[in-house]
């Protein structure tokens, strides 16, 4: 059986604003003349196709360059002081989300950091950039999908030793959204299918996705996986002439919607409108149940 090699990825530039700027203090006593100080923060950013970024409780530390010895630490972004007095030299300042970078976590992940010198009689100012450092699987089944199979089990991995599981009994229909951390240099994502349809036949399916094979352009020439992409996978079924079903495809697409309730429809046709337009454009698929189809809502229009 061939399994149809249709897919669309986005690479999505999630991240937490940076900049570094300098200037002349003047609040230095003669004694801290000899040293220079800074001021360090991490910014905040919404992206419109993840959660939204708090960085208030992000741990921070800063380290020298030369040996990589820490320097100091912080709890968390809140704790730092407004200006930190430090020895003329080079540094870097790393920031992150709170807890262990996992293979598979629940929540993005974003880590960051900047180097900067602190000059004599200075003061610097130093944000740090915090990127998405894991990206999005979101998979998806069509209502074709529902209602030929019965029963399913779904893995999905970058090569690494452990693989993501979705089964039916486990994840249902509607399966919530994984972040992965991928593997360094790899552009392929193995993905395999077992299900069972209604009339109980068994069908095994197996593909590899890569970003070259993808028939979308992208804003990044990088083929292999990376923090910030979002990876929509849809399940479909193939039916033979006979009408039974012989197998599946695979399209990924840009980004995807699911709307439960009527109230939300509008707002998620809007979203997605703007995402499909942002950057290279793409195709971003809107569920909608049956029930939120028939179902009856008091629409105001935005100006």
């Amino acid at each position: 059986m061939q399994l149809k090699n249709i897919f669309k990825i986005m690479i999505a530039g999630s991240f937490v604003g940076l900049g570094l700027s300098s200037c002349v203090s003047e609040e230095l006593s003669a004694e801290d003349a000899r040293k220079g100080s800074m001021s360090l923060s991490v910014d905040k950013l919404e992206p419109s196709a993840t959660r939204a970024v708090e960085t208030a409780d992000f741990p921070v530390a800063i380290y020298t360059q030369s040996d990589n010895q820490e320097y100091a630490s912080y709890e968390k972004v809140s704790l730092v002081p407004k200006q930190i007095k430090m020895p003329v030299g080079m540094y870097y300042a790393e920031a992150h989300t709170p807890g262990e970078f996992l293979k598979y976590m629940e929540a993005p992940y974003y880590a960051g950091r900047e180097e900067f010198e602190i000059l004599q009689a200075t003061n610097t100012h130093a944000k740090v950039i915090c990127r998405m450092a894991n990206g999005s699987i979101t998979v998806r089944f069509s209502d074709e999908f529902l209602e030929a199979f019965s029963d399913w089990t779904i893995t999905i991995d970058d090569g690494a030793e452990s693989a993501l599981v979705y089964t039916k009994e486990k994840d249902g229909t509607e399966p919530e959204t994984t972040y992965m951390r991928f593997e360094e240099n790899n552009d392929v994502l193995n993905v395999n299918f077992k299900g069972k349809t209604q009339n109980g036949n068994s069908i095994n399916a197996s593909n590899k996705l890569t970003k070259k094979a993808a028939d979308e352009q992208y804003d990044s020439d990088d083929t292999n996986f990376s923090g910030g992409d979002l990876i929509v996978i849809y399940f479909n079924p193939v039916e033979g002439t006979d009408g039974d079903i012989t197998g599946i495809t695979l399209p990924i697409t840009k980004h995807n919607y699911f709307v439960n309730r009527i109230e939300d429809l509008a707002d998620s046709i809007r979203e997605a409108f703007q995402i499909a337009k942002s950057g290279r454009p793409g195709p971003v698929p809107i569920d909608v149940p049956k029930d939120v189809q028939v179902a009856t809502y008091e629409y105001e229009p935005q100006p």
